[in-house]
């Protein structure tokens, strides 16, 4: 395990050194997240359990940019959420 951890430490920094950032290039990147979240918070109101929840979310970032000169890209960038609350009791 560790010597994965090591390997992908020194692998990290080499995929940076592949991008072309002269001027008339485009870059494409973007980033994704998955949570799930189950709480086991109950509240009780005369007896009952009132509350009890799980909470899904995922999450989706694209972005674009140009090179109008060496070094130096403009672009656009977005991010959208979802989020699902059941409630269980």
């Amino acid at each position: 395990m560790k010597k994965l951890v090591l390997i992908l430490i020194i692998l990290m920094p080499s995929i940076s050194i592949f991008g072309q950032t002269t001027k008339g290039n485009f870059v494409l990147s973007g980033a994704t997240g998955l949570q799930f979240i189950s709480s086991n918070v109950k509240t009780v109101y005369d007896g009952k359990t009132v509350s009890e929840y799980d909470v899904n979310s995922f999450s989706f970032s694209p972005s674009f940019g140009y090179f109008v000169i060496d070094n130096l890209a403009i672009g656009l960038s977005s991010k959208q959420d979802s989020t699902h609350k059941c409630n269980l009791g």
